[in-house]
């Protein structure tokens, strides 16, 4: 049996945990963050259900998973332009325009870097994903929707 996982790497600002969130409630699967996983590696180790139904975001996990022939996997980058990922910092950290932006950023050289050290490519590299989705466009409820209507027509219920 093949389980579903879902990895979804983003832009900071970009509402990638909001829409992981939407994603794993309405699909009823499980959700790991970045922070999530950062524990679990740091105190156990990754264990096997991990590999199970699940939507993981951050920590390069599409391309740790990218040759595994056990699950199906779905690997979604999610990405925005910089003046509505500096909207959305100033709301969730009650920060100025200006301090927003530093921070932004600031995450980016620290996540490419992360993420080019370990992959030896762009975090946003088509070739590393099966789909590329401007959060913006669609808004977080309209992304998870449609990354939805694409797990359920490449998987159906998300096992063989």
């Amino acid at each position: 049996m093949r389980h579903l996982v879902i990895t979804i790497g983003c832009e900071y600002g970009a509402k990638g945990n909001a829409i992981g969130r939407k994603i794993a409630e309405d699909l009823n699967i499980k959700f790991y963050n970045r922070e999530l996983v950062d524990e679990i590696i740091e105190e156990v180790g990754i264990p096997k259900e991990i590999m199970e139904n699940c939507v993981i975001i951050g920590r390069s996990a599409d391309y740790i998973l990218k040759d595994s022939d056990k699950i199906n996997l779905l690997r979604a980058f999610i990405y925005a332009p910089d003046d509505v990922r500096i909207h959305n910092i100033m709301e969730s950290h009650n920060l100025t325009e200006k301090d927003a932006g530093i921070l932004l950023l600031e995450k980016d050289k620290r996540y490419h870097k992360r993420h080019l050290a370990l992959t030896g490519s762009n975090r946003g590299d088509r070739h590393n994903r099966n789909i590329l989705i401007d959060s913006s466009y669609l808004g977080t409820e309209g992304t998870a929707d449609y990354i939805e209507e694409l797990v359920r027509r490449k998987f159906g219920s998300g096992e063989e």
